[in-house]
């Protein structure tokens, strides 16, 4: 074996040792916990002196899925939200989610899925509301939190379970979801 497959041997192991379980949202695990508001599923996990709570809905041929995240650490950490992603539970290994920028999830007022006269204020005041709510990368400060959307895709018109990838501060938190729909 050459010295450059060596090395590279050793610098892949290096990585295997080093890289973290993602942290999985479980019924029975003691750092999870459960909760419904008006009729939807809020999943929490509290790890590592983070809190990160998701809850997942399918309104106008996207998922927006709402995030909080406490930062009870003695340090800042980074979120990146362009770094959430989302894929089937039932074909993990298919295709990955990766956010929308806000100028795809504005809708168009001629789609005929969306009526725009059911958002208080018309089309106008949910542009605004997107602006306003959707996640933003940050860097959170001890004892700070954020909350804030982020949007996909839906790909298609099955309603199946989906992992939720959110990588924040160094750790990695999966929860799978059963999208609510509206």
């Amino acid at each position: 074996m050459s010295v450059r497959t060596t090395l590279l041997a050793l610098f892949a192991l290096s990585m295997a040792l080093n890289a973290q379980e993602p942290i999985f949202w479980s019924e029975n695990d003691p750092r999870c916990s459960h909760q419904y508001d008006k009729g939807l599923l809020t999943k929490a996990i509290t790890e590592n002196h983070l809190t990160v709570s998701v809850s997942l809905l399918d309104k106008d041929g996207h998922f927006l899925l709402f995030v909080l995240v406490m930062n009870e650490r003695t340090t800042s950490i980074d979120l990146l939200a362009e770094n959430i992603a989302i894929w089937s539970a039932i074909e993990r290994n298919k295709k990955i989610l990766h956010p929308l920028p806000l100028s795809k999830v504005v809708p168009k007022c001629n789609f005929p899925a969306l009526n725009c006269d059911s958002y208080a204020g018309g089309i106008n005041a949910y542009i605004k509301w997107l602006n306003e709510s959707a996640l933003s990368s940050s860097t959170l400060a001890p004892h700070k939190g954020v909350t804030g959307v982020v949007f996909f895709p839906r790909e298609n018109k099955k309603r199946n379970d989906v992992i939720v990838y959110l990588p924040i501060g160094g750790d990695t938190f999966e929860f799978q979801m059963s999208p609510q729909f509206q």
